[in-house]
């Protein structure tokens, strides 16, 4: 992630690295804590494996029942609402590419 925040994965749009940002009774986020993107519809499996292996493993639909459009198929989005990354188990290694 760059110092401008922006996050550049496959697919996500106007992502940010919330990190860095001050929180009430002082300090900041951490960096790489909480990412922020627009609607994930677009976002390719080379996105998620890259968000993924940059330690993201819960979204949060934040969006109103209204402005949520299901998709086709399976996946981390496809019912709006919240997901969650399958855990790995011990000693499995994501595949990088």
């Amino acid at each position: 992630m760059s110092e401008s925040r922006q996050v550049a994965w496959d697919g996500f749009f106007n992502a940010r690295d919330l990190g860095g940002l001050p929180v009430r009774g002082g300090g900041t986020t951490r960096t790489g804590a909480f990412i922020r993107s627009a609607d994930l519809r677009f976002v390719t499996a080379r996105g998620w494996r890259a968000a993924h292996d940059a330690g993201v493993r819960t979204v949060v639909d934040l969006r109103n029942p209204h402005e949520i459009r299901p998709v086709e198929g399976e996946g981390p989005t496809a019912r709006g609402g919240a997901a969650a990354f399958p855990r790995r188990r011990a000693g499995h290694r994501t595949r990088r590419g």
